[in-house]
This record gives structure tokens, C-alpha cells and sequence, in this order.
């Protein structure tokens, strides 16, 4: 067989099978309602070694009888069940031990059922634990997949399996099932969504991994339902992958406990409406948690703070500009960090005494601390590293002497503050001071009030955008579940399909029942009629004998000629594919020559001579497929014909004939279309 589809759709099993037990010295019989087969091992003349034979009988036929000699020799073991239908077939296997019988029941599901299992539109999903990890199609076992992590037995109605009873499909369409599978068993059994729910939380368990493919919002609702059983109170589902930096956020700012979770969960929980992304929830909490503050409301103290960070981060990134700041009230400890195009400074870093409270780098008997600002400066600084271009032009000629993992902008602060305080240049916050210090209140109240409205609408503005992303995502949510449901659909459509199939294969094979049934009738009634004429044809019976020896020699002899030329042309094939492959082989390699002069060519003509050389290396390995030497009629033999006056080289001699013997209208050559006039337009090419 060299179709892996067609394997196993002619009893190939069936003979191994019985091959293999008769090999052990175990008596197999088979029975229906009318015949009785034993299968055995003798000696067959032609092939001059033992083979598999099976002898055949009726089975209610006269026990004297000649077909009958085989059984007399071996009795033929009683039939256990009493009356056979028509459609019934009884297989008798001998000397089967009580150890080897409890070893292999458990592989026939119609012998022992499951005792507890949920029926879906593709089998069976199996929950007993004793047929864990199970494999069965239609109730009979093919594989033990609990090595590979799958935890539930199936039973499926259709898969394809080759004839050593493995499954066709690969491990991963099967997951597919199976988690689709599961989905039906929830749904119609809620109960089971403590099991579920139990398999997703682990990784490893292969039989819910696609679940979120096939997840319908019922099922996402009882997953998420049994999550707040298995986690009470105000949780947080996020990513086992997520970093400590998340899960700190999640604790300090949004102030709630935090569940892992692997992505096939956490996706079903995002499905189900219930839980939201780790962005979402904190956008949406910024948005009513933080109030931004109007710099005028700002004290002459902070102002101070302030402006100095500012003048402080200038001196390693002079773009940097206090408009792109953003003073936020907020009442967690964070960071600075990005808001969009902003930089957001929570107002707490402005106090002294908390910041103190971190860590205190002013020397004793300080006049006035500066702890604020540096810690302001260095986070602006780490944040804009991408923007800061003159430390690293500067540096340039000191890479080999410092450290590896230095920080640039800290070192080139470093180096203008000691410039600084040994006062070689001036003091990066001179220009503060030059000058009085203006009543900023008086100044720029009317400033002061534009900054409130625009903050005002700001604040309605991102309030409203976080509505509309709410809306959005409910609306992507619909959208994935009425594609969950349309995916579905096409699910039942292609099971419904399946079954199609299957009502259609079993009228063909009642239709060829019958068939069959009218064929015996009618072979019965011919036997009748040569039983009658017996008589007649027994008085030249021995005046044929010598002629029917003679042309049984003669057929022999004609038939070894045809076996010899089937062999020939089996060899002439053979040769010819093995000489293919050879010019398939070397065009390969003249294509890799080709391609690497193309690729390397700096004259414009050679370029286009070896690009005309892939061309024709390409044309060549079109002509080398192997369908190109099959016949285009029946795809089945060899072609052996040419049509004139076309000239297409494309059927074999069968076809070519039936196609001369047509109608003149019909008779066109298969490519082209053109008339054939006559036979003698067709002619051999091969011999």
C-alpha cells in the first residue's frame, strides 16, 4: 500500500490478527448466520511455504459432505451464542486464560461500559479513574495516553486509525477534541466544573488546553464561578508569568490579594466578563484614585523642590522641560513613571519627612537638605535614558576605564557637581536666585484657573476614554463569544457530516447485501442448470481432455510471459524513477549553483543568463513530478500514448483506445481539446 489513507480498509488487521494467534497454537473461528471460517497455517503449492489459510464452510451444511473434510479433522468448536442475525458475527478464540481475559476485557468497552462518562456530539468523554487516559474509537481501545498527561478516558465516534490501531490525526487534534469535549461535558453536567477547573489550574494536563477556542460564555461563567469558590474575597486573577514589579503593583496600588494563573485560565476568566487585564484595572483605578494638582497650589517650598530637580536633570539632559511634568495626588508610595507623554510625580516626594523616611543622604549640620531633589533628578533621569544623547559623545574616550555597568548620566552629573563645588563653574541652580522671587499666586492666578479647567476636562476626558475602553472590550467580548458560537456551529456541521457519512456507508453496505444475496440466487440457479447438463457434456469429456490440458499448458505458458513483461515494465519503471530522482537530484544541486552565481554576480548580463538557468531548472523540475508520467483519464497507469496531430503525450493505452472509440464530436484530445480523426492518430511511445 503506498497510500498511508488506504491502509487498513481491507482486513489487514484481521489477517495479522489471526496470524498471530494461530502462530501461539490458538484455535480462531469466526461465525455469522449462514458461514463459518477457521483460520489455520499449511503449506500452499504455489509459494512453496507455509501461509495464512482460511477455510470456509456453511454452517448449517451437511456434515458428510467433501467442504466438510477440514472440520472432521478439527471439530469445530460449539458457537457460544445460540442464534446469529444477519448483521451478527461471533469470533471464538480458544485457550484464553483467566490472567490473559482480565488483562484485554478491559479494552472493549461494550464488554465492560464505563460507569460513569457524559455523551457529546463526538463520543464519549469518560470519567471513571480506572480508564484514565484512555484512548477507545467506537468502544475499542487504541492507545494509553496517561504518560502524555491526558487524565480523562474518550471514547471517540469517529477517528481515523491505521491499521496497527494508531490514530492517524496528530496528538494535537485530538487535544482538540478532547478539550471541546470537556466544554460539552460542563455544560451539561455543572457539577463537573470543579474537575474542570481543577485540570486548567495545571498546566501539564493535556485535555483542556484548547478550551479557550472552543469556550462558549456558560461555560466561562461556571469556570469563573468555581474560581471565586476555590478563591473568596476581593482577588486578583494575573499571569503566572507576570513580573515582581506587576504583582507588587497589584498589592500596594490596587490593594488586593493575587491569584496565579496559567493563560488558558486566565483567558477563560477574561471571557467570562468577570475579570479584566492587569492594565485595565490599574488605568481604571489611576483614573479614580489620582487627582492631578494645579501648580499654583503648589507651596513656594515644593515650587523650590521642583524647579531645582528640574535644573539638576539639565545638567546631564539640558532638553528636559518642567511642562512635561504632571503633579499627582495620590496615596500610594509609587515612583515616578509615564502617563502617555507625560511624566507623573506623585506629591509625596515632596515631603520631607517621608522621604527621610526612605533613606537620608544629607550630612549632619546641613543648612538645607537636598534629599528631595536628588531623588527626584535620578528618577527623571532613568526614565528619559533613551533621550540623553551629549553624556554618551562625552564619555566616549573613557568606555575602556570605567565599569561596565556604569550609569552615564549619573557620572557626568557626578563630574559637574564636583566642578561645582570646588567652584570651577557656577551653581546648576544659579539662575534660580538671580533676581527677586516673584508672588506666583498674584502672577498667574488666571493661570492658575485655566490649569484647573484643563485638569477638570482632562480628568473627564481619560474618565470618558475609560469608559469607552469598557464598552469596547464588552463589545470584543460579544464579538469573541458570537465567534465561539459560530465556531460551534461549525463543529455540530461537520460532526453532522460525519453522521451523513456513516447512514450513507451503511445503505451502500446493505444495497451490496442485497446485491450480493440476488448474485448467490442467481449462481444457484446456474448451478442448477450445469448440474443438468452434466450428462450431456460428460460423453466429450474425454475426447477434451487432451485439448484442455493443452491450452491449460498454453495458458500457463502465456501467463508466465505476462508475469515476465509485468516484471519488465515493474523494472523499466523502477529504472525510470530511479533516473528521475538521479535528474531531480542533480537539478537541485545545479539550482543551489545557479542561485549562490546569481546571488554573488556583479555583472548585470551574467546575473541575467544564470537567472535564465534557474528558470529552465525550474521548468525541468515541473516536468520531473512524478503525476506527469501517470495517465490524465485514470491517474492509475503509466502513458504510453501520443495524440496527433497535438502531439500531447498524456494517456495510457486503455484510455486512449475508449477515447478513439467515441463519438466523433467526443473524440478530443484530453489537453487541448483538439479532434482526433481517426485511431491511426495514436500511437505508441513505449514498447
Amino acid at each position: 500500500m503506498k497510500k498511508k489513507e488506504v491502509i487498513g480498509q481491507f482486513g489487514e488487521g484481521l489477517k495479522v490478527g489471526a496470524l498471530a494467534l494461530v502462530r501461539e497454537g490458538r484455535m480462531v473461528t469466526m461465525e455469522t448466520c449462514k458461514d463459518r471460517w477457521r483460520f489455520d497455517i499449511r503449506h500452499h503449492d504455489e509459494f512453496g511455504v507455509k501461509v495464512l489459510t482460511v477455510c470456509a464452510t456453511e454452517r448449517l451444511m451437511d456434515e458428510t459432505s467433501e467442504e466438510n473434510a477440514f472440520f472432521t479433522e478439527v471439530p469445530f468448536p460449539p458457537c457460544p451464542v445460540k442464534d446469529l442475525c444477519v448483521n451478527d458475527t461471533c469470533t471464538t478464540i480458544s485457550s484464553v486464560q483467566p490472567s490473559e481475559w482480565k488483562e484485554h476485557v478491559c479494552r472493549f468497552l461494550f464488554l465492560i461500559p464505563p460507569k460513569e462518562f457524559v455523551e457529546t456530539e463526538m463520543g464519549r468523554l469518560i470519567l471513571d479513574e480506572e480508564l484514565s487516559g484512555q484512548l477507545y474509537v467506537k468502544g475499542i481501545w487504541v492507545a494509553d495516553f496517561r504518560e502524555d498527561e491526558l487524565s480523562a478516558g474518550v471514547d471517540f465516534l469517529n477517528l481515523e486509525i491505521d491499521r496497527d490501531r494508531r490514530a492517524i490525526p496528530r496528538p494535537a487534534e485530538i487535544d482538540h477534541h478532547v478539550s471541546f469535549m470537556w466544554i460539552k461535558a460542563v455544560e451539561k453536567r455543572p457539577e463537573l466544573a470543579k474537575k474542570c477547573f481543577g485540570l486548567m489550574q495545571n498546566s501539564r494536563y493535556r485535555d483542556v488546553k484548547h478550551t479557550i477556542q472552543y469556550a462558549t460564555r456558560d461555560f466561562c461563567m461556571l469556570i469563573e464561578k468555581e474560581f471565586k469558590i476555590q478563591h473568596p474575597g476581593d482577588i486578583f486573577a494575573v499571569s503566572n508569568q507576570s513580573s515582581q514589579q506587576d504583582l507588587n503593583v497589584i498589592k500596594n496600588e490596587l490593594q488586593r490579594q493575587v491569584v496565579l494563573c496559567n493563560e488558558t485560565l486566565l483567558q477563560v476568566l477574561y471571557k467570562s466578563g468577570k475579570h479584566v487585564s492587569l492594565q485595565e484595572a490599574i488605568n481604571k483605578h489611576r483614573v479614580i484614585s489620582e487627582a492631578k494638582v494645579v501648580y499654583v497650589d503648589l507651596s513656594d517650598d515644593e515650587r523650590n523642590v521642583l524647579e531645582h530637580a528640574v535644573a539638576l536633570t539639565r545638567i546631564a539632559e539640558p532638553t528636559f522641560q518642567s511642562s512635561q511634568i504632571d503633579i499627582i495626588d495620590t496615596a500610594n508610595f509609587e515612583n515616578i513613571a509615564w502617563y502617555g507623554q507625560m511624566l507623573h510625580v506623585p506629591k509625596w516626594m515632596f515631603n520631607i519627612g517621608f522621604v527621610h523616611q526612605m533613606g537620608k543622604l544629607c550630612p549632619d549640620g546641613s543648612s538645607q537638605c537636598k534629599c528631595r531633589e536628588w531623588l527626584i533628578a535620578v528618577q527623571f533621569l532613568f526614565l528619559r535614558q533613551d533621550k540623553i544623547k551629549r553624556p554618551q559623545q562625552r564619555l566616549a574616550g573613557f568606555s575602556g576605564r570605567l565599569p561596565p555597568s556604569f550609569d552615564q548620566p549619573l557620572v557626568y552629573l557626578l563630574s559637574q557637581l564636583a566642578h561645582q563645588v570646588c567652584e570651577k563653574a557656577p551653581p546648576y541652580c544659579e539662575k534660580l536666585h538671580q533676581g527677586q522671587v516673584l508672588d506666583y499666586k498674584a502672577t498667574h492666578a488666571d493661570c492658575g484657573e485655566r490649569e484647573k479647567l484643563k485638569n477638570e476636562k482632562i480628568f473627564e476626558l481619560e474618565k470618558r476614554i475609560q469608559d469607552d475602553a469598557t464598552k469596547f472590550s464588552d463589545n470584543f467580548k460579544d464579538l469573541e463569544h458570537r465567534l465561539s458560537l459560530a465556531q460551534r456551529e461549525l463543529m455540530e456541521r461537520e460532526i453532522t457530516h460525519v453522521d451523513k457519512e456513516d447512514v450513507l456507508k451503511e445503505r451502500y453496505e446493505d444495497q451490496m447485501e442485497r446485491v450480493k444475496k440476488e448474485t448467490k440466487t442467481i449462481a444457484e440457479q446456474l448451478q442448477k442448470d450445469v448440474r443438468e447438463r452434466e450428462k450431456d457434456v460428460q460423453k466429450l469429456h474425454d475426447d477434451m481432455e487432451t485439448y484442455i490440458q493443452q491450452r491449460k499448458d498454453a495458458e500457463k505458458t502465456l501467463e508466465e510471459r505476462e508475469q515476465a513483461w509485468e516484471r519488465r515494465e515493474e523494472t523499466h519503471l523502477d529504472e525510470l524513477t530511479h533516473y528521475v530522482e538521479q535528474l531531480k537530484s542533480r537539478n537541485k544541486k545545479l539550482v543551489e549553483i545557479f542561485q549562490e552565481h546569481v546571488d554573488t554576480a556583479t555583472n548585470t548580463k551574467t546575473k541575467q543568463q544564470y537567472e535564465a538557468l534557474l528558470k529552465l531548472c525550474g521548468t525541468l523540475t515541473e516536468e520531473l513530478q512524478k503525476d506527469r508520467m501517470m495517465c490524465l483519464v485514470c491517474c492509475k497507469e503509466r502513458r504510453t500514448m501520443i495524440f496527433k496531430p497535438c502531439g500531447h503525450y498524456c494517456v495510457c493505452e486503455n484510455c486512449a483506445n475508449k477515447i478513439a472509440k467515441m463519438e466523433k464530436a467526443n473524440k478530443k484530445c484530453p489537453v487541448c481539446k483538439v479532434s482526433i480523426k481517426n485511431k491511426d492518430m495514436i500511437m505508441t511511445v513505449f514498447e
